[in-house]
């Protein structure tokens, strides 16, 4: 059994002079971001990787979830999850490694969104992936055969 975990960034702040790639966390984002951390150890199945947008806001979300991981997860950069569609978020998954039983992804909507509704048709019909929330799907297939459709919804979180 594989476990994936869509994890959307924390709050951020609403503009920065760098453009919206550069955008920060707010006290907010970082509070929801360490909340979101201490609820995926409780949960988390190991061995675990996390795949995470290269976009400060999300990079900084992925490294407070990390810490409280105290280590249990690997961490990576992807800069195909900024902006990232459906096909593009399945091509960084089908990438990963079957050794890793949870995958963790921390991006951005709609994408993320979108690919829990494309992966598993039990997702209830008020979800929504707000700040620091996190949707949680199971599979049986390998990671390079995870396809729309093929993962079953767990349930999701939200600070």
């Amino acid at each position: 059994m594989r476990y994936l975990i869509l994890l959307r960034h924390g709050k951020a702040e609403a503009f920065s002079p760098e453009g919206d790639f550069a955008r920060k966390l707010t006290d907010r984002g970082r509070r929801d971001s360490l909340w979101a951390g201490q609820h995926i150890r409780k949960h988390l199945v190991e061995p675990a990787l996390t795949i995470s947008s290269d976009a400060a806001r999300a990079l900084e979300t992925a490294r407070i979830v990390s810490a409280e991981l105290r280590g249990a997860v690997a961490l990576v950069t992807e800069n195909r999850i900024y902006n990232a569609t459906v096909n593009d978020l399945l091509a960084v998954i089908n990438e990963a490694d079957d050794a890793v039983t949870t995958l963790i992804i921390v991006g951005h909507n709609p994408g993320l969104e979108e690919l829990v509704w494309a992966l598993a048709p039990s997702v209830p019909p008020d979800f929504h992936l707000s700040t620091a929330a996190f949707a949680t799907l199971e599979t049986d297939s390998p990671w390079q055969d995870l396809v729309p459709g093929s993962a079953t919804f767990r349930g999701s979180m939200c600070p």
